[in-house]
């Protein structure tokens, strides 16, 4: 006999045109009872996904147009999973787990030389794996069964994102550790943003470091802050610390050149917050409003520069959160 427990949380994942998706990551806790005296409390992770339809005049009603059920289990405690365009991972501990968009395990890898950090998973099958040591770090790539196909060693540059582009490029955002082989961040200044051609050689590097305010790295977050580097058809946007606390961020965009064409500060919305680019150039910011006690969603209006305004998504139409219960 099996009781069922609800929560949710929201991540916008892609777009099309007009249309974008909503997908709604639902923890539910399921206590199983087995032998009378075997007891154990699981969480099976559920996605649904939402679309949204916007026409100049109104917006259409929000209808589902997918329901997946995953594989995905953990005890009671795990921490919540972070997500990469459907698919589902746990990083930062052993054995890395990943489960693909239709809810099943992906192809076994092998492990990394040091600590995972992030995924990315290209359009041909081949998935990315970044990994840190206290020394180095790196990224391993694997063809659609699992196999390794190389290992992109990036030395004191250590990726903890990752998003591949549609040439298979993959761009990665990371931090440096420091010349004298401390643990520590570089006191020198480094690009924070690299680009990795598909033969594995590196292609550019953007953003300095010394852009930023002091405080935490650019990149320092943990691999369950989802969405904080993605490369759409013109462009990358970032979402990357920017002060003191993880509540200071920015959303920073640049060219395929790797230049800055545009800042703006998520200060404001720093709790319970998640950022996503989708492929038609808007971005969502979903946060919890302190002051209405509600969740929210907007989109980031980046014009004109400088500045953070926010608006409501295309013709005017707010989306509620949605959740299964």
């Amino acid at each position: 006999m099996a009781s069922v427990r609800n929560s949710c949380s929201k991540q916008v994942i892609l777009s099309s045109g007009l249309t974008f998706v909503i997908l709604l990551h639902g923890l539910g806790k399921i206590h199983v009872k087995s032998g009378g005296d075997f007891s154990e409390e699981v969480s099976v992770l559920k996605s649904f996904a939402f679309a949204a339809f916007f026409t100049c005049v109104a917006a259409a009603a929000n209808a589902p147009i997918r329901e997946v059920t995953s594989e995905a289990a953990s005890v009671s405690g795990m921490l919540i999973p972070a997500f990469y365009k459907g698919y589902i991972y746990w990083a930062g501990r052993e054995p890395l787990r990943i489960y693909t968009p239709d809810g099943h395990p992906a192809p076994y890898i092998a492990m990394p030389n040091g600590t995972a950090q992030a995924i990315a998973a290209d359009t041909d099958g081949t998935l990315a794996v970044a990994w840190t040591t206290q020394t180095s770090g790196g990224i391993d790539l694997h063809d659609p069964s699992g196999a390794s196909v190389r290992t992109i060693q990036t030395g004191r540059y250590l990726p903890t994102h990752l998003s591949f582009a549609g040439d298979h490029s993959l761009w990665s955002l990371g931090w440096q550790l420091d010349a004298g082989g401390r643990p520590m961040p570089d006191k020198s200044d480094y690009m924070t943003v690299r680009k990795f051609l598909p033969n594995g050689q590196q292609g550019g590097a953007y953003l300095p470091r010394s852009l930023f305010p002091k405080g935490l790295e650019p990149a320092e977050e943990s691999w369950q802050r989802s969405n904080c580097i993605t490369v759409s058809h013109n462009g990358i946007g970032l979402w990357v610390n920017s002060g003191m606390s993880g509540t200071k961020t920015e959303w920073v965009e640049l060219d395929l050149n790797g230049n800055v064409t545009g800042r703006w500060r998520l200060d404001p919305f720093f709790y319970e917050m998640r950022v996503a680019l989708t492929s038609d150039g808007h971005v969502f910011v979903h946060h919890f409003d302190l002051d209405t006690k509600t969740h929210v969603l907007i989109t980031l209006d980046r014009h004109p520069l400088p500045g953070c305004r926010c608006n409501p998504p295309p013709a005017g139409t707010w989306l509620a959160p949605m959740a299964k219960s």
